[in-house]
Formats: C-alpha cells, sequence, structure tokens
C-alpha cells in the first residue's frame, strides 16, 4: 500500500468517525461503530515499529477530537484554546496506548477483540476522574445517532456502546486481514447487527398504544446574553436590568397562561440577584406581571412576606421590597404550575459557614412550599477554580470566586410524578442521573445555557448526551436552555417536541416559550440497577483474565 493510499484512508476514517456522531453527520455513525476505527487500525500496521503505529494512532485520534471539540473555540476565553489542544492531545495519546495493543503478531489472538475494547472502556471511563469530568464524545456516541442502536444503552450505558463498538472493529479489522474464515465474517456480521435487532425489539416491547398519560410542560427560553461580569453601573441599574429581563420572560409565558400546565421550566441561573435577595419594590414587580397577564393579576398575587419578602425603610417610608423567590412563586401561584428555576442561593452565617450554590429551586403552587437542588458537579474555571495555580489565571477573566458543590441527589415532585433535577452539564453523567431513578424519579429535568459557547454545535452536542440519559434509565427528560435546545425526549430517546421555528430547525440562540405534553411511560433498565460498574468490571475481569491466559488462545 502507498504512502498516499495510506493518507487517503486515514482521511476518510477520520471524516467517519469525527462526523459519524448524533447531531453531525449521524448517517456516518453506523459506518464508524463498525469499520472506522479499524480503517486506522489496517494502514498503522504498515509500520513495522510500535512508536509509528503508536504515533500514526495517536495523532489521527487527536484530530478526531479535536474535529469534535471545536465548538471549545467559540468561547471567548484565551485560555480555552489551551484546554482544546490539551484534551485533544490526552485522548489521542489514550488511543495510542490502546492501539499498542494490535500486532500483527496479536490480530490471531481470540482475546483480541474484548481486551481491546476492555481498555479502552477504562481508560474513558477514568476520564471522569483524571481530566475533571471530561464527558464528552465516547465512541459509543456512534451507536446514538440512530434510535434502534441507542437502545442497546439501557443495558450498560454509553460506556457500554463504546466496549461494543471497539470489539466490532477489531473483529472488521480481524475479518480483513486473516485469512478467510466463516467464523471470523459471522462474528463480524452478529457483533454489527445485535444492536439493531435489540433496539428494535425494545421499541416494540415498549410501544405504548394508549399516551394519555402524560404531563402538560412549559419550557422557556430566553436567551439573555452571557454576562461574566456584573453590568455596569449603581445597584439601581442592575436590579432595574434584572427586572425587565423578568418581563421578558413573563412576556414569553403570558400566551400560554391560560393553558394547563402541569410544570413550568426556566433555566438556568436565569437572572442575577440570588434567590432570597429582597431587592425589587412590590409595586414594580406587581407592574410587570399586570402587563403581561392583565391588570386583574395584581389582587390574585400572593401577598408579600418572609422569606420571600422583607419590609425595609427607605426614603420613601417602609416598603416592601421582594425577590426572586416572590416573583417565582407568584408564577406558581399564577399559572397553577410546579415552577424550576436556575438561581444562585446562598447559606451560612459565618464566612466559615457560608457557601454560596447554583441551584435548581422548585416551587409548589399556592401552598408555598420550596425545594431546592445544588449543582453537584461544577464546571473547572467557570464555577469552580480547580487550584491555586489556577487563581491567576481565572482573575484575569473575572473569575475570583468558586461555587460550593451540592452534596446530595434530590427527587422532587409536581403531583404525583417524582422527577429529579440536573443543572447544566451534569446530564452528561450517566452514574449520576442514575442516582435520581435509584431514590424513585420518574423523570427527568434539565436547566442548562449554552450561551458560553455561541454559534458552534455545543447546544446539540448537549442535547444528544441528554438523549442518552432517557435511555439508560427509561425516563422522558424536559428541559430548558436559556440558549440551546429546549424540548423534552421520551423514555426511548425520541424527540417528544423541540422549540424550534418554522422551518422546523431548533432555535438555539432565539427566544421562545413550548408547551410539551410528555409521555410519562418509564420502565425499569439494567444500566438504572448497576450503572457503570457493570461495563467497567467486567473490562477488568476481561483485562486480568487476559492477562493470566497470555493471549494463548487462536483462531
Amino acid at each position: 500500500m502507498s504512502l498516499p493510499v495510506r493518507f487517503l484512508l486515514l482521511t476518510v476514517a477520520w471524516i467517519v468517525v469525527a462526523f459519524g456522531q448524533p447531531g453531525m453527520l449521524w448517517w456516518f455513525g453506523p459506518l464508524a461503530a463498525c469499520v472506522g476505527y479499524a480503517l486506522v487500525w489496517r494502514v498503522s500496521l504498515f509500520w513495522e515499529k510500535k512508536s509509528h503505529r503508536a504515533v500514526v494512532s495517536g495523532v489521527w485520534f487527536t484530530c478526531v477530537t479535536a474535529t469534535q471539540l471545536t465548538w471549545l473555540l467559540s468561547h471567548e476565553y484565551g485560555y480555552i484554546y489551551a484546554v482544546w489542544v490539551a484534551f485533544s492531545v490526552m485522548t489521542g495519546g489514550q488511543f495510542a496506548v490502546v492501539s499498542l495493543l494490535i500486532s500483527p503478531r496479536r490480530l490471531r489472538s481470540l482475546w483480541l477483540a474484548p481486551v481491546v475494547g476492555a481498555a479502552w472502556v477504562v481508560g474513558e471511563w477514568a476520564r471522569l476522574f483524571l481530566l475533571s469530568g471530561y464527558t464528552w464524545n465516547p465512541v459509543g456516541l456512534s451507536l446514538a445517532s440512530n434510535v434502534y442502536s441507542l437502545q442497546m444503552a439501557s443495558l450498560w450505558g454509553v460506556y457500554g456502546l463504546s466496549f461494543w463498538v471497539m470489539v466490532v472493529n477489531v473483529l472488521a479489522l480481524q475479518a480483513w486481514m486473516l485469512p478467510p474464515r466463516r467464523m471470523l465474517r459471522t462474528a463480524f456480521a452478529v457483533g454489527v447487527c445485535i444492536p439493531y435487532f435489540y433496539g428494535a425489539g425494545q421499541l416494540v416491547w415498549h410501544q405504548q398504544p394508549d399516551s394519555s398519560d402524560t404531563l402538560s410542560a412549559l419550557v422557556v427560553q430566553p436567551n439573555f446574553p452571557v454576562k461574566h461580569e456584573p453590568p455596569h453601573g449603581t445597584p439601581h441599574r442592575r436590579i432595574y436590568h434584572t427586572l425587565g429581563q423578568w418581563s421578558q420572560i413573563l412576556d414569553l409565558i403570558a400566551p400560554h397562561r391560560e393553558e394547563n400546565i402541569d410544570l413550568l421550566v426556566l433555566p438556568e441561573y436565569v437572572v442575577e440577584m440570588g434567590t432570597d435577595w429582597p431587592v425589587y419594590r412590590h409595586e414594580a414587580v406587581q407592574s410587570i406581571f399586570a402587563a403581561a397577564f392583565g391588570s386583574d393579576v395584581k389582587e390574585r398575587m400572593p401577598a408579600p412576606q418572609s422569606p420571600v419578602a422583607e419590609k425595609i425603610q427607605t426614603q420613601r417610608g417602609a416598603q416592601w421590597m421582594v425577590s426572586n423567590a416572590y416573583i417565582a412563586q407568584s408564577l406558581a401561584d399564577l399559572t397553577e404550575a410546579h415552577v424550576v428555576v436556575g438561581l444562585q442561593d446562598e447559606e451560612g452565617t459565618s464566612e466559615e459557614d457560608f457557601h454560596t450554590y447554583t441551584s435548581a429551586q422548585c416551587f409548589a403552587p399556592a401552598c408555598g412550599d420550596r425545594c431546592r437542588y445544588n449543582k453537584q458537579v461544577l464546571l473547572p474555571m467557570g464555577e469552580y477554580i480547580p487550584g491555586a495555580w489556577c487563581r491567576g489565571l481565572a482573575k484575569r477573566y473575572g473569575v475570583v470566586e468558586s461555587f460550593s458543590p451540592g452534596t446530595e441527589t434530590k427527587v422532587l415532585s409536581c403531583g404525583c410524578t417524582p422527577f429529579g433535577v440536573c443543572v447544566c452539564y451534569e446530564e452528561t453523567f450517566g452514574d449520576l442521573m442514575r442516582q435520581n431513578r435509584l431514590l424513585g424519579a420518574q423523570m427527568l429535568v434539565n436547566i442548562t445555557n449554552d450561551a458560553w459557547y455561541p454559534n458552534s454545535r455545543l447546544p446539540r452536542v448537549h442535547f444528544e448526551h441528554a438523549r442518552l440519559r432517557t435511555v439508560e434509565m427509561g425516563v422522558p427528560l424536559v428541559r430548558a436552555a436559556n440558549n440551546g435546545v429546549s424540548g423534552a425526549i421520551d423514555s426511548l430517546g425520541r424527540d417528544t417536541a423541540v422549540l424550534s421555528d418554522a422551518n422546523g430547525n431548533a432555535m438555539h440562540e432565539q427566544s421562545g416559550a413550548l408547551r410539551i405534553d410528555v409521555p410519562l411511560h418509564h420502565y425499569h433498565t439494567l444500566y438504572t440497577q448497576v450503572g457503570d460498574g457493570l461495563v467497567v468490571g467486567l473490562a477488568i475481569l476481561t483485562l486480568f483474565l487476559a492477562w493470566r491466559m497470555r493471549g494463548v488462545a487462536k483462531l
């Protein structure tokens, strides 16, 4: 094979694998899942030295990751280029190490396919702990490109899909390079087909002729610009600015006010001013509600009282000042819906005991009950500073303090439907989301904000990771993004509804509100019971047995 032909095959493999994901060129996904990596290994074996094979494989996968993470570069902070390069090189190095297991001598080993799959899964799973929770673009995502092969995630999660992709690609390589044998071809064909046959059976088994068991949700996407620093000016100007944002949100909700709504969802950190800071004049808040919902609404708004309001002495005398919590409670009362909204919250009475959280607040109508979930997985450099050496760099970009991480998963309730809440990219952590299901959640609610990476693929990539969680746990998901993809997915990973424009394209960077009848069908999955422990345990056991056997089994 000439050098130009080798580069041509590497280029074809790069296109198929880098773009063969949901949200990109999804039709390349099935190809990536069965032969995309086999092409690279076939080319690398033309180099006799291990070091050359490692370099070829590592550089190729570095390019794949760099392509898939180009959305990072839309961030305005300059340090993001270093992060992009670091993630790309680290994952490329991992692929290079795993590819060293593939050699002409080992091609005849029965252990090769499961060992390569196991080694890759252990490394991919370990990224959660070694790379500050790097969850993006597992190779198993190529099997999530269609609703059929996606269903196998219900057995062993996305890392199980990654294992399967690697095993099938090694079988493809063996069927290609070894003397023609029916067993090899049969094993490869069976490996390719199993996810699709399983998925077809799963969809038939869970087909629901009666869709009357639904929950009515209203998701709001305000599309506010991200502000890394507070608006310039006096505190009064900041308050006026935030009240104006609430006015825009009410205008989006107003057309749906007379509709039956069970759950109203607003995005992550939707406005400033904390949860219980009494910063707005009660009369001003009543005015923006009246402008959006009608003048008669003032009489039906809740009376200002602690803890959502406080009577304060001003130059005009004693006045009731209300908070974001009061506005959210008013929305719950007026729409007769449970309201989930992302806000900053605080607790503690001393400097040593003081904590600031990015939280999801849930307000129940009429009774005034309120629950809070604190985000557990914080974004490095954006929500927390991972080490002292980063503080100087973070300070240059206006990040001078960290949020505190939440310490527990909470299941909330909307009527008779218990649901788990996750904030932002927490929904990319399958085992974390599984905790909601184990606590009895029958639905997931995600609030997020993808405006940090404007004009990029991140909104769609993020949404596709959320889709995996619905199949892994067998529950539907409702999602509200400030900027991103807002909508709902059923428990089989199918779009129920997505906020779209007139042409049916998801409205990533526009404002709007969408009412959705969410199918509440849910079911138990193996992944719910065992989590990532099943595939990681099998991977470690496979590596141990292969080491003990020393690869003596031959085809």
